[in-house]
């Protein structure tokens, strides 16, 4: 009973996708992209190494509270250290934070 309702499911978002595309990436693909950024690996793993080659961080590492991604840019959102202002963050902004999190290979 359970692999027929799962593959209910499936068939059913199938379906969605197939035939309107447009509603699609808004409702199912955005927000799925956005939970699973938040436990796959580009984030959680190479948080702190990205926060060390942006300067942000020198011991310890601002905490990633949430993420969220679109078809072109990942955003998240960070509790920043005590000595930290959102300046310090405008300022690597411009550079290109992003371009730090593939660190580490």
């Amino acid at each position: 009973m359970m692999v027929l309702v799962m593959a209910l499911g499936v068939g059913l978002l199938v379906g969605w996708r197939l035939r309107f595309p447009d509603g699609f990436t808004p409702w199912v693909l955005l927000p799925v992209r956005g939970a699973a950024a938040w436990f796959m690996y580009r984030h959680r793993h190479r948080w702190a190494p990205a926060m060390g080659t942006a300067g942000l961080a020198t011991t310890g590492s601002p905490m990633l509270l949430a993420s969220r991604s679109t078809l072109s840019v990942d955003r998240v959102r960070v509790r920043m250290l005590p000595s930290q202002t959102v300046e310090d963050y405008a300022a690597v902004a411009d550079v290109g934070l992003g371009r730090a999190a593939p660190t580490g290979g």
